[in-house]
């Protein structure tokens, strides 16, 4: 989910008001829950080369042919078989129990598993810079704007942060996914909705939004293509979302750090600067 040829993520975007700047929080302000063993790597590797093929035969988790459940499932098999485990079971751990399941139920339980905060955890820092950047004044749209499919809605709301949202986007269901220029303009319109219902009516113009996120492409440059600030967040230990590592030539920081200036940037943006 999120990107999804990475760890399982979350990217974030929004956009905000004529007379203040969009927010939003990370792509990756979502991350595994455990540092991957030896394994899996190796199943990870598999997967980026099994999602790449699925999305090449049915485009946005095969939303117009065979859905993003069956578009998972199949996933999750290919990965397993090229990542050379062909057994008819594959040991699945809980926190309750260990226990041997086929592998389409495998694939079944894991669709629904990553439907649930379970497999999450928020990075640091993220609660805190949503409230502050809730707390500005004026107060800008904060919202989601990811490559995903309809159980990132799920996800959010079980990690208590659907209240800081005022739009959720997906690619799913807007049939469009990052770096298609149509997925800002979209998230523009969302967000003028926004202001309307708000009783602040107005176009909110291109250069006010700010995307965030941690792939180079697909947030960053994406972003700037269409007329928005792209502000890009790089981890401790994670390398480019794109696969690529860490392309901008800047010194990595802290999570909090950068969340501070993210903010800050939003602050100033809001003040006309």
């Amino acid at each position: 989910m999120g990107s999804g040829v990475d760890r399982s993520k979350l990217p974030i975007g929004g956009a905000g008001s004529p007379s203040s700047s969009a927010s939003s929080l990370p792509g990756g302000m979502v991350n595994a829950a455990a540092p991957p063993s030896p394994l899996e790597r190796r199943i990870e590797a598999a997967f980026r080369t099994a999602y790449k093929h699925a999305d090449a035969t049915h485009p946005v988790f095969g939303r117009a042919s065979i859905g993003y459940r069956a578009w998972w499932q199949s996933v999750v098999t290919h990965t397993f078989t090229l990542a050379g485990v062909h057994a008819d079971t594959q040991q699945v751990s809980s926190s309750q129990q260990q226990q041997q399941l086929p592998l389409p139920e495998l694939s079944d339980r894991l669709v629904r598993l990553f439907a649930t905060k379970e497999p999450f955890t928020l990075r640091p820092g993220v609660h805190d810079a949503l409230s502050r950047l809730a707390a500005l004044s004026p107060r800008p749209v904060l919202g989601v704007l990811s490559n995903s499919d309809p159980r990132t809605r799920d996800v959010i709301d079980e990690l208590g942060l659907a209240g800081m949202f005022d739009f959720v986007m997906l690619s799913y269901n807007l049939g469009l996914e990052k770096p298609d220029p149509r997925v800002f303009a979209a998230a523009i319109e969302a967000a003028s909705g926004v202001l309307t219902r708000r009783g602040q009516p107005g176009t909110i113009a291109a250069e006010r939004a700010v995307h965030v996120g941690d792939s180079l492409e697909r947030d960053v440059m994406a972003a700037q293509a269409a007329g928005w600030i792209g502000f890009k967040v790089q981890y401790y230990g994670d390398g480019d979302d794109d696969g690529g590592g860490d392309k901008t030539g800047l010194s990595r920081p802290t999570v909090e750090s950068n969340l501070d200036e993210l903010v800050r940037l939003v602050e100033k943006r809001g003040r006309g600067e």
